[in-house]
């Protein structure tokens, strides 16, 4: 064998496994785009079959479907709305133990203009993933916090969609977190306020919040929760060893208000806390900056400003206490004065015992009034003068009787006795009465 025809076999035969590998590798690219190929779904049945499905497609909505009683997802699955919406005439639930990331609209249209989760309630237990909501949702109406479950364990729920009401106009966000991190997006860019309400129940674990958007979103703490962004936390009244902190390394400016209920302590070094006047913190609060205008153990902050309850009833103590050194022990008998200083020290007693500033401010305004009624020594003796006055006025006119005298002498008798009371009533002191009287006896006599 030649030379020549060596080299033409050795090229065909690599030839031949060029195109082979060609073909192989065209079936192999053509099987992975049919298997990556969006299901598009048209119906509820086939929304249904394709997200519990064992081929992991991103599925694609051709039309609006409406779905009679609850739907449920087993796995996780990827959902472009093309400007469609889902009604569901019931609870939709997505719930499974899968790992991995999904989403659910693309979040391409403006805000009020985006696709649509319609359903009576929402619940999603996906313990291992990502879940990024992108879609705008509505709740049956009068809906709570209960009505829209979230649970993500040590994962992540974003919501970057709104909840809109019938009328397509936005609701506050509610929803109760057993679980994960919620993030809250900003949508203020597209006139989207961001007030909300996130309730976290007792059962919850490992629950972080993240409020991304300017307005402050209200969280009702049943355990210890992890937030970040501007927040309000209330915890509940039943609620033990409760512990207010911000995520590991923390990145969002943070302002948390501890509005009512009593935490163990917050931990939430570089944010601004401020301790409402009807909240407690047993332990310490730390931070960036921290206001007390409630009840705290311990603070640790670079910038304190303590407006404690305590120091409020301190402050109130004082006031009254001053009040009544104002009016001057000098302007009242003893008698009298001791009853102003019993006035000061059931006040003291009743704001030490007050539960908040109500009951102080009210306990002040009550001993402030008792004190007005207590009557000075020249108003006891402005009264004491009325009294003899009067008692001096209806003597005289007791001193005779008309039947004794003929009517001329009555005449000028009863001018006397006229005369003799405008000479009491003149009189500016105890003894200044009894000489009118006595002289008025003796015009008379």
């Amino acid at each position: 064998m030649t030379k020549r025809l060596k080299n033409l076999i050795v090229g065909v035969v690599i030839g031949v496994i060029l195109i082979a590998a060609g073909l192989i590798t065209g079936i192999i690219l053509i099987n992975n785009a049919n298997k990556n190929a969006p299901t598009y779904v048209s119906t509820a049945a086939e929304l249904e079959k394709a997200v519990n499905d064992d081929i992991d497609k991103p599925i694609v909505l051709k039309d609006n479907i409406i779905i009679n009683g609850d739907f449920t997802a087993n796995k996780l699955f990827d959902l472009e709305m093309n400007n469609h919406n889902v009604t569901v005439d019931g609870k939709f639930t997505l719930k499974t133990e899968e790992s991995g990331e999904m989403y659910l609209c693309d979040g391409k249209n403006s805000l009020f203009t985006r696709e649509v989760i319609k359903a009576k309630q929402i619940e999603v237990d996906a313990v291992n993933a990502t879940v990024v909501w992108n879609a705008n949702v509505t709740l049956k109406d009068g809906y709570t916090a209960d009505d829209f479950k979230i649970t993500v364990s040590q994962h992540t729920f974003i919501f970057n969609g709104i909840i809109l009401n019938e009328e397509g106009t936005q609701s506050p966000t509610a929803m109760t977190v057993a679980g994960g991190r919620v993030v809250v997006a900003d949508n203020s860019d597209e006139g989207a306020a961001s007030e909300g309400t996130i309730v976290v129940p007792n059962t919850a674990n490992s629950v972080v919040i993240e409020n991304h958007g300017a307005n402050a979103v209200s969280v009702y703490a049943g355990t210890g929760v992890s937030v970040a962004g501007k927040v309000e936390v209330s915890v509940a009244d039943e609620a033990e060893g409760v512990v207010i902190s911000t995520p590991e390394n923390n990145e969002i400016p943070t302002n948390i208000v501890i509005v009512s209920g009593t935490a163990e302590s917050v931990n939430a070094d570089g944010a601004e806390v401020t301790v409402g006047e009807n909240a407690t913190v047993t332990g310490t609060v730390t931070g960036n900056k921290v206001t007390n205008n409630g009840t705290v153990g311990e603070i640790v902050a670079d910038e304190v400003v303590d407006n404690s309850f305590s120091e409020y009833k301190t402050a109130k103590k004082a006031e009254v206490e001053q009040y009544a050194l104002d009016k001057g022990e000098s302007n009242y008998s003893a008698q009298n004065w001791a009853l102003i200083e019993g006035y000061v020290s059931a006040a003291k007693t009743a704001i030490d015992a007050a539960e908040d500033k109500a009951a102080v401010d009210s306990a002040v305004s009550s001993a402030k009034a008792s004190i007005d009624e207590v009557i000075t020594s020249a108003e006891e003796d402005a009264a004491a003068l009325n009294a003899k006055k009067t008692e001096a006025k209806s003597a005289l006119d007791k001193y005779v009787s008309e039947e004794n005298y003929y009517s001329e002498e009555w005449a000028e008798i009863t001018a006397l006795i006229a005369s003799g009371k405008d000479a009491i009533d003149a009189a500016e002191s105890i003894t200044a009465v009894d000489t009118a009287f006595t002289a008025a006896k003796a015009e008379i006599d």
